[in-house]
């Protein structure tokens, strides 16, 4: 038993003064650093686990191909992994899947079910296959690459000029609100907006009476009057806190759409009954209408936007609103029953209601982003409205195709708005601007948001009233 003791004694200080001479031809595969062990150097290879031949060795999945006629992917090396963010604008298709740094080896041991995660791979293989023709856009360049380009043009000195007959004198009033601050303040609340604002005001920046795209005069009481102007600047400087504070602290989208953009439309369109606000964050575009690329078979990736004005009707509405609120369903029941929606979504609150005015929002960053959501959810309109045109008659056309309405569309960073016209070209669709129309820092840029879009409310139910009933063959209601 002595000699037994003995003899182990002796292979033990050999393996130590061993480990102490040659410490670097040593390592472990596993190592729990605790007193009295020896951490293995750095940089020293794992052992290499011993085989088990009960266990298959789990097929490789295979590596996602790059799509070579994907023109809208945008090269890259930057493999830095981007923050999620819940709040933003939903996108069709979007990848939050983040990539470990490090993999774990031999990950067979740890699968229960070798068979499924292979299948599961191939599955992943063949669903990435069947999408190649659904390319993601990236930048708004490459939004000259669908079959109907999309081109952002600056807006000149000679806008007018520019721009269609239906939105030149939208256009105008616009310039004179934003430029000269013609007629943004009411009258009635003039020493209260005067000792909020202390700048000078000229006259010509207060108004008395609105006056409609029509040149009708909407006369009010003027104690009404005056406790709705107090009332609606009150308003204005809550909205202004409000919007500090999203910027301030750092707020997502979804909270400036909450407590800024919301109620600041809602304001605004307080006194248009035909007119809507409507939050389509979810809103996502159907299939037949999604923008054809110029590569055949392919179409561009689903692009959502935040919020949208529509023409809808209310119990205020006059009996002809009523009638054409009922013309516009009956249209909408006739079509084929994948397109049974009068605008290029699904969405409910959107099936009956005409889209007029798009508007995209950003709590920060780059504007780039935003038109492009803008550029691709503005031609899929364009595509439902054609698609009304080619197939949606329920009598023959006496007279050729009419153009598409130019659309007004509102892009929104941080305070800054700013106003776009989206002009059907025929072959191509053009987005001239921009136009910066107000802000949310100042109650004179407030003011000027809340002019601005009383003129395309005003728009939308006089200009765009009469070319939807004529676009979409709707007899006079």
């Amino acid at each position: 038993m002595g000699s037994q003791a003995e003899h182990s004694t002796r292979i033990e200080n050999w393996v130590n003064e061993t480990l102490k001479t040659n410490l670097s031809l040593y390592c472990w595969e596993s190592f729990q650093e605790t007193p009295g062990h020896i951490r293995p150097p750095k940089g020293c290879m794992p052992t290499p686990p011993s085989s088990d031949l009960n266990m298959q060795r789990e097929e490789s999945p295979s590596k996602k191909r790059r799509i070579d006629n994907d023109v809208f992917e945008t090269p890259t090396t930057d493999t830095r992994l981007e923050p999620y963010d819940i709040d933003r604008t939903p996108r069709s298709n979007t990848s939050n899947e983040v990539n470990f740094p490090y993999r774990l080896a031999n990950t067979s041991r740890f699968s229960t079910n070798p068979s499924s995660t292979t299948s599961s791979a191939r599955h992943s293989t063949s669903s990435s296959r069947t999408q190649r023709s659904r390319s993601p856009t990236k930048r708004t360049q490459n939004l000259q690459a669908l079959e109907k380009p999309i081109r952002y043009v600056a807006l000149k000195d000679n806008a007018t000029d520019q721009l269609p007959t239906d939105v030149q004198l939208l256009y105008n009033r616009i310039y004179d609100i934003t430029v000269e601050h013609d007629a943004i303040f009411p009258h009635y609340a003039r020493k209260e907006i005067s000792d909020a604002i202390r700048r000078t005001k000229k006259d010509s920046w207060f108004y008395r009476e609105r006056t409609s795209e029509e040149g009708k005069v909407q006369k009010v009481d003027e104690h009404v009057a005056r406790s709705r102007a107090l009332a609606e600047l009150q308003t204005l400087k809550d909205i202004e806190s409000e919007a500090h504070d999203c910027l301030y602290l750092g707020r997502a989208e979804a909270a400036w759409n909450l407590d800024v953009h919301g109620p600041l439309l809602k304001l605004a369109l307080a006194q248009h009954h035909c007119v809507k606000k409507e939050l389509v964050t979810t809103a996502r575009i159907a299939s037949p209408f999604l923008p054809p690329m110029s590569i055949r078979g392919n179409s561009v990736e689903s692009k959502m936007i935040d919020l949208v004005l529509v023409l809808g009707f209310d119990d205020e509405t006059s009996d002809s609103d009523k009638r054409l609120a009922e013309l516009i369903r009956e249209k909408v029941w006739s079509q084929p029953g994948d397109k049974q929606f009068v605008n290029q979504t699904q969405y409910p609150p959107l099936q009956f209601r005409p889209v007029a005015v798009s508007i995209e929002t950003k709590a920060a960053g780059s504007a780039e982003e935003g038109r492009l959501q803008l550029g691709v959810w503005t031609t899929a309109w364009h595509q439902r409205m054609n698609d009304f045109f080619d197939s949606g008659s329920t009598k023959p056309r006496e007279r050729a195709k009419p153009s598409i309405v130019t659309m007004p569309l509102l892009l929104i960073v941080e305070h800054d708005w700013k106003l776009f016209f989206a002009c059907d070209r025929g072959d191509r669709l053009e987005i001239v601007g921009e136009m910066s129309v107000g802000d949310t820092s100042t109650l004179i840029g407030l003011y000027t948001i809340v002019a601005v879009l009383r003129q395309l409310a005003d728009w939308v139910d006089s200009t765009f009233r009469n070319w939807i009933i004529d676009a979409l063959d709707l007899p006079e209601p």
